[in-house]
């Protein structure tokens, strides 16, 4: 299940990006509307994710990004 959400996440994180690009400076209400969905969809599936991965996984994806 933790790869299942750590995959919507991921898709939900591309969908933020693509509606970034049609709310045009935040001037457009319905892409702005779509953009909180998906960046908040995004970050709910990526918390769920992390919650049931070890936490050897989370020491080794912290050393990555750190470096």
């Amino acid at each position: 299940m933790n790869w299942i959400a750590l995959i919507i996440a991921g898709v939900m994180e591309i969908g933020w990006v693509i509606s970034l690009k049609y709310t045009q400076g935040f001037t457009k209400a319905i892409p702005m509307i779509f953009y909180a969905f998906f960046g908040f969809t995004s970050a709910f599936f990526f918390s769920q994710s992390l919650k049931q991965f070890q936490w050897a996984l989370h020491m080794l994806f912290g050393w990555v990004l750190q470096s």
